[in-house]
């Protein structure tokens, strides 16, 4: 299996553990698609994780995999994270820059499809209040 000790196993069909978190992953890549994130806001021992993804499954690797990277992927976590719980759309986070991919276009275009959202994502949130300032 590729990746090193915290690599993590997640089915595309909806295994419990990928259900809950942004690991779950469709079943539009097709053959073996290794997808570099790079997120340049966490520490540098963290910046790095990389998708491999294969029919029928997909590994999470904190290590570098060894195999050719299809996609890259530059964004800051908190962003990718907005993404997983429905708050900020890909093509909106592409076309305003907050999230960057390189790579060929069929797979720049098709990557935002492999990625469910959240179970959570379609429950309304209350609206956060702006801060005002402080009565004292």
């Amino acid at each position: 299996m590729p990746g090193g000790p915290w690599a993590a196993k997640v089915t595309r069909d909806g295994a419990e553990e990928g259900r809950a978190g942004p690991g779950h992953v469709d079943r539009r890549a097709r053959g073996w698609t290794v997808s570099d994130f790079d997120f340049p806001d966490v520490p540098a021992r963290s910046w790095h994780w990389w998708l491999v993804l294969t029919p029928g499954d997909a590994d999470v690797c904190d290590t570098d995999p060894g195999f050719e990277v299809s996609v890259t992927v530059t964004a800051d976590l908190r962003d990718m994270v907005r993404i997983w719980r429905g708050d900020l759309h890909w093509q909106d986070a592409l076309r305003s820059g907050t999230i960057d991919l390189q790579g060929p276009e069929p797979v720049r275009r098709t990557l935002p499809t492999w990625f469910a959202l959240s179970p959570f994502a379609t429950i309304p949130r209350p609206a956060i209040p702006a801060r005002g300032p402080s009565v004292g």
